[in-house]
């Protein structure tokens, strides 16, 4: 009988130290829309390619690398450390599936190539390196919006933009002009994604020529809609100012779109 145990027991401590990455990939697109491919290592520690399904091909994400972080267990949260790499872009730092949700933690690096590739539809095209530090991002994945994707219940983050070149298209004319560093943040309030976005180094300061002014406001709601708006104050950074009496933190242009 002794012998019996131990024998279980070692099958049971093989499976579980073998255990597939593909276990893993189970996992990770049950929770969200994104998809592995290429999935090697074990479910300690592991690396795959990450890919976005779109209409007729996937759009590749990156390289995903795991480590199983045993951290996570003391507040009942099965944890992994995680490393993302497309080109000049990346994202360190940690999944965590909880009971009820899965929390995202880390820092987000993106080049103005892969951005432009968003905006190009907009004919904005930009220079320079977006950073979100500080990422905080929770959701619920039994829940999903319209498309799919899982409903956020809570997302925070500050934001930098390096500044540089900027080339836009508006009413049929091209512009281009430099833009200086902007910094901002990411919140969430009332089952609403908020975005501010001021110039930077205006932080704190309440009066003056260098207050602190928001110069773009967005928001994403739960049902894919997104609202971006700029105010007067950005179009004097255009060199486009809005012709209006209205203040400098007035918002004087909207756009709304389904984006989800």
């Amino acid at each position: 009988m002794k012998y019996l145990l131990v024998g279980i027991f070692s099958v049971l401590l093989c499976a579980i130290i073998f255990a597939p990455a593909s276990l893993i990939k189970q996992g990770f697109e049950a929770n969200t829309t994104i998809r592995m491919t290429n999935v090697r290592g074990s479910l300690w520690h592991g690396s795959a390619k990450l890919g976005l399904p779109g209409s007729g091909q996937t759009a590749e994400l990156g390289d995903l690398e795991w480590n199983f972080a045993p951290r996570g267990l003391l507040s009942l949260c099965i944890t992994y450390d995680i490393h993302v790499r497309s080109g000049t872009d990346q994202f360190d730092g940690r999944v965590c599936r909880a009971t009820k949700n899965v929390r995202i933690e880390g820092d987000l690096r993106l080049h103005s190539t892969n951005l432009n590739r968003v905006l190009k539809k907009y004919d904005i095209n930009l220079s320079g390196v977006l950073e979100l530090d500080a990422l905080l991002l929770v959701f619920d994945p039994a829940v999903r919006l319209e498309g799919g994707l899982p409903q956020i219940a809570d997302i925070s983050a500050q934001m930098h933009w390096s500044g540089g070149p900027v080339q836009y298209r508006l009413s049929g004319i091209n512009y281009a002009l430099g833009l200086p560093a902007l910094e901002g943040d990411l919140s969430f309030e009332n089952n609403k994604t908020y975005m501010r976005v001021f110039e930077q180094g205006t932080s704190g300061i309440t009066r003056g020529p260098n207050a602190q002014i928001a110069l773009i406001l967005g928001n994403l709601d739960q049902k894919g809609w997104v609202s971006v708006g700029i105010t007067k104050k950005f179009t004097k950074l255009l060199n486009q100012p809005w012709p209006g009496s209205e203040p400098d933190h007035a918002v004087v242009l909207e756009v709304q779109e389904k984006l989800l």
